[in-house]
């Protein structure tokens, strides 16, 4: 089975495994070399977004401590991750997770506004 496949949303399998939090398989795939860390599906969505979008901070950190992911990419909607956490949170907490995760890396620009204008802040 060619591991960059993609399902009919343009998902890919390191894709779908980050989304379920799957840090293990992530890694697996990405040392592979036959996939791309930062592909996005049709939404413009990477791994990376999908992962932070689920909370799933595992994968989130694994892809931009050692991944490689690039924390600056924006969904289709021009919304990075910490955009996408502070939008889709149903706890204080799970943006607070996310934040202590993201910000202390230094990959992620605080400041960057989505196509409608609204930042992370």
């Amino acid at each position: 089975v060619p591991l960059d496949c993609r399902d009919p949303h343009g998902m890919s399998p390191p894709a779908h495994a980050a989304k379920e939090g799957w840090a293990t398989v992530v890694e697996f795939l990405l040392s592979s070399n036959q996939v791309e860390v930062n592909g996005r599906d049709l939404f413009g969505r990477t791994p990376l977004l999908l992962a932070a979008k689920k909370k799933k901070l595992n994968v989130v950190k694994y892809l931009m401590t050692e991944g490689g992911a690039d924390a600056e990419a924006t969904n289709a909607l021009g919304r990075n991750i910490l955009c996408r956490a502070t939008q889709l949170a149903e706890r204080p907490e799970d943006i607070i997770d996310l934040v202590s995760t993201v910000v202390p890396t230094g990959k992620c620009d605080l400041r960057v506004v989505d196509n409608e204008g609204n930042s992370a802040l």
